[in-house]
């Protein structure tokens, strides 16, 4: 899929070339970026609707080629060609196994002996998307190791993990005794306290500290 690429560039190649590889939500950096702004700065846009930075991964979706995707972007980011890469998704629904009735209908498959291989049971889910982001920290490494920057992105869709009690306090929410839900976990000095979150959840920010 290589030759199939096709990259947005703005700008011509210069001592600073920036890479936006990721899912359909890298694109809104366009935006701002191609607005002319007398940049000594060439930005290249990598970016396939669905498929999050994940190495050896793809969607359980007939047709998907985010693995094809994936390793060819991945290689031009490895290629030497750019001072910078920026990883960005929107995590949190990569983050869990699909539900049925639910707003999550992005499911992973995880690539392994020429298979993709589902998994359905939450559990299983969290530790094959745990292992991904493991992978995906590993090329992190790499590319910083040859002193490319990388920066993964998105994160502002993730603050409702890291600060989940405020954003419980701001939405609460009624049980069928008609207490707010949120009181449940409040402890007795008045003071919201935040939900433990399952440790896949925290992947995201732990890669970026890599």
């Amino acid at each position: 899929m290589q030759g199939e690429l096709r990259p947005c560039v703005i700008g011509r190649p210069s001592r600073t070339n920036v890479l936006f590889l990721g899912d359909s939500h890298a694109e809104p950096f366009y935006t701002p970026i191609s607005r002319p702004a007398g940049r000594a700065t060439a930005f290249t846009f990598l970016t396939y609707g669905g498929c999050p930075p994940l190495p050896d991964t793809n969607m359980a979706l007939p047709g998907s080629r985010c693995r094809d995707f994936l390793e060819a972007a991945w290689a031009q980011a490895e290629s030497g060609d750019y001072q910078e890469v920026v990883l960005s998704a929107f995590w949190p629904i990569y983050l869990e196994s699909y539900r049925p009735g639910s707003d999550n209908n992005h499911l992973l498959c995880f690539e392994q002996g020429g298979s993709c291989r589902i998994e359905r049971d939450p559990a299983q889910y969290g530790r094959a998307v745990a292992a991904a982001f493991e992978r995906l920290a590993t090329r992190i490494r790499a590319l910083r190791a040859r002193g490319i920057e990388v920066t993964p992105a998105g994160t502002d869709a993730l603050c409702r993990y890291r600060h989940s009690a405020r954003i419980g306090a701001a939405s609460l929410s009624r049980d069928r005794t008609g207490r707010a839900a949120t009181d449940r976990g409040r402890p007795r000095s008045g003071r919201l306290r935040p939900r433990r979150e399952p440790f896949w959840k925290r992947l995201p920010r732990q890669a970026a500290r890599s």
